[in-house]
């Protein structure tokens, strides 16, 4: 049975945690008990506890957060995707998680509200995955 850690950049009152947290659990069509959710916020992510025990890293989205945020918890966060990155273990980011990946690696990631792109896109998951 496949083994997922989902991270997390939520406060406790967002139901959406949740909701991703099942969304991503109906995308690969596994159980919630087989995805553990993880919190980013909590700024103390460290590459054995996430990947031990893990098939996959999932890193969600963020509604009330930026990448450019003074937040203390951000370091963490960009450091350990690097981390994981870096071990070259099985990672999808979404949303803010890529960003956060983008920025792990010294990427530019740039705020263009003319430019932005929402929504929500169909993907379909291939056999290696």
């Amino acid at each position: 049975m496949k083994r997922y850690r989902l991270i997390q950049a939520r406060t406790p009152e967002e139901v959406v945690g949740r909701e991703e947290h099942v969304s991503f659990a109906k995308e690969l069509g596994v159980h919630l008990d087989q995805i553990e959710r993880v919190d980013a916020l909590a700024g103390n992510l460290e590459l054995a506890s996430l990947t031990d025990g893990a098939d996959a890293i999932l890193v969600g989205g963020s509604g009330k957060f930026s990448v450019y945020d003074d937040a203390p918890w951000l370091k963490n966060f960009f450091d350990i995707l690097g981390a994981v990155a870096d071990a070259d273990f099985p990672t999808f980011a979404s949303c803010f998680g890529f960003q956060g990946l983008c920025m792990a690696f010294g990427s530019e990631v740039r705020k263009d509200m003319e430019a932005a792109e929402v929504g929500t896109y169909a993907m379909h998951k291939m056999p290696a995955a």
